[in-house]
């Protein structure tokens, strides 16, 4: 299948933000066309929507061409004053184009949606999971580990870095949501030993899918450690119960045979069919250090040897400048004995990709070299890190006009947007801003708080917009659109100025974006020609609220210290 054939042959879009703007963040418009000469000579200027006032004016910058179009962007981050505002372009005092209307205001974004996100979303669908257990996932009945697990980090990312912003009763009602993720977890643990798996091992699902994935057993340590050192005020009893499983999970992991070929996809990576995957992925030994580190932070010393052996693993397979692929360098091979780098989302099916959605994950090594910042082995470590941020993760983002992390490079293709995943990846972003906040501040590489607000933005309306023929990745949501149009849409139900629908229309549910493949299939080829955002995919996830929340949590509370 080639996906240029949902490329619009014509089309213009000024996107802005269905969201709104932090006053004191990043601010950009982005616009587009098949017409290379739109905007020539063209300024712009923000104006208050209830007394007219100008505020601000700039130049339309010329990003370049992209995914079929041309892209130009409007910088508008010295606009700190808070309104309602709406874009006009000019050209020789001649309006040629103007935005939606748009807020800004101090924290905009997290007064928009993470009621609507953490707290709406959540509540609701615990009360339509099947038998009141966790919270109803996707589109189906299904309530799968992985979407536990990755929804739960972001909770606990939420309560961790925004406790200081929310009353006491919020953070109560907040610690009950995470305890309705952890209580499932404990659930699928216990119908894996009733299956007769090991201790620690835990069922991928209830009651289709009862196997036990090395990624599901190191994320839900993960994320039942970090519940259980957050949640211990409220609930002493529970949190220990929780940490005694995190560790039976840390243990397990280590103990564990990789998966086997099942579930593994080589088109999603640019790889034959015939490709089969030795030992565990990189992100899983990743989220094994992750949840290693919990254990750690909640007084079990003993596993510290452990720490190191997976951090020295995971370095181990970083791409060096003389292995670089395409110019980019710093990033990972997926597996220690295949030269192909680690893709950003390779989620699909039952099996070795189930789960495969959080992207480059290097905060672990991050707090490896805070936690143990006098180890003799604690440089490089840092030196790891800081290669990552400044040889890939730093121009990767650049090369799009939305800061957007790609997918990853897929041999001589290169750099990839979209290609890959069977559906959008909303979760990655999410996850990968929360980290880029992290990371220009370790590595200094203040491009990508840039990137942060870009992938967190896009997630809230600011991106490639949608178009008529976007509409045939959407199995629910409907939308007239005309032709030759592209138009942005929010990917969080019931939230801003215009927002895109799904599955559930449970309000604060964040759908799976834009894709090349149609919506759970793998058919495109992951190519340069066949690279762009050609379909919108409306199933919701759970997942993709944990990297959203994540992401405004972490940017809230890093921006709240004096000194950033």
């Amino acid at each position: 299948m080639d996906a240029v054939s949902f490329k619009p042959k014509q089309t213009q879009g000024f996107m802005v933000s269905q969201v709104g703007y932090d006053a004191g963040r990043f601010k950009q418009a982005v616009l587009r066309s098949t017409d290379p000469a739109w905007m020539d000579g063209c300024r712009f200027d923000a104006r208050d929507v209830y007394n007219s006032k100008i505020y601000f004016e700039g130049e339309v910058l010329s990003w370049g061409e992209k995914w079929g179009s041309v892209w130009w962007t409007a910088d508008f981050t010295g606009l700190y004053r808070e309104g309602t505002y709406v874009l006009h372009v000019s050209r020789n005092g001649q309006e040629v184009t103007r935005s939606d209307p748009f807020p800004i205001s101090e924290n905009q974004v997290w007064n928009q949606t993470v009621e609507a996100v953490a707290f709406t979303q959540f509540e609701e669908r615990a009360k339509k999971a099947r038998h009141g257990s966790g919270w109803k996932d996707c589109g189906s009945d299904w309530r799968e580990c992985g979407s536990h697990t990755f929804a739960l980090i972001g909770l606990c990312d939420l309560l961790h870095f925004g406790f200081e912003f929310m009353g006491t009763d919020q953070q109560k009602r907040l610690g009950e949501i995470i305890r309705t993720g952890c209580r499932f977890l404990c659930l699928l643990m216990d119908k894996a030993r009733s299956a007769g798996y090991p201790e620690g091992a835990i069922a991928h699902e209830i009651p289709n899918h009862a196997i036990v994935l090395p990624g599901d057993v190191a994320s839900a340590s993960m994320a039942l450690g970090y519940a259980s050192r957050l949640l211990f005020d409220w609930w002493p009893e529970e949190s220990s119960d929780w940490l005694r499983r995190a560790k039976s999970g840390f243990v397990r992991f280590l103990a564990m045979d990789p998966y086997g070929e099942g579930g593994f996809s080589g088109m999603n990576r640019g790889l034959p069919e015939s490709f089969s995957p030795e030992g565990f992925m990189t992100r899983d030994l990743s989220m094994a250090l992750w949840a290693g580190l919990q254990l750690y932070s909640s007084g079990m010393v003993e596993v510290k040897a452990q720490l190191f052996s997976l951090s020295e693993q995971i370095l181990d397979r970083q791409i060096g400048l003389e292995q670089a692929e395409s110019g980019y360098w710093g990033h990972f091979r997926e597996f220690a004995s295949t030269p192909h780098s680690e893709k950003a989302n390779t989620h699909h099916h039952v099996g070795h990709d189930t789960g495969t959605v959080m992207a480059f994950n290097v905060l672990p090594l991050m707090e490896m070299c805070q936690r143990f910042f006098d180890n003799t082995k604690t440089p490089r470590i840092r030196k790891a890190v800081c290669d990552f941020a400044e040889h890939f993760a730093v121009p990767a983002c650049s090369a799009n006009p939305f800061g957007l992390l790609p997918q990853g490079v897929f041999g001589d293709e290169g750099l990839l947007d979209f290609c890959g995943p069977w559906h959008g990846t909303n979760v990655t972003y999410g996850y990968f801003s929360s980290m880029a906040v992290r990371l220009a501040a370790f590595a200094s590489q203040p491009a990508l708080y840039n990137a942060a607000v870009g992938n967190l933005q896009w997630i809230c309306g600011l991106h490639a917009g949608v178009t008529v023929e976007s509409m045939a990745g959407s199995v629910v949501w409907r939308e007239t659109i005309p032709e030759g149009v592209a138009l942005p849409y929010g990917q969080i139900i019931g939230v801003g100025h215009r927002c895109a629908g799904g599955w559930s229309d449970i309000r604060g549910t964040i759908v799976n974006g834009f894709a090349t493949n149609p919506q759970f299939t793998l058919q495109v080829p992951p190519t340069r020609g066949n690279d762009g955002p050609w379909l919108f995919t409306d199933e919701d996830w759970v997942p993709h609220a944990g990297g959203f929340l994540s992401a405004v949590a972490v940017m809230r509370a890093h921006f709240a210290v004096p000194w950033n």
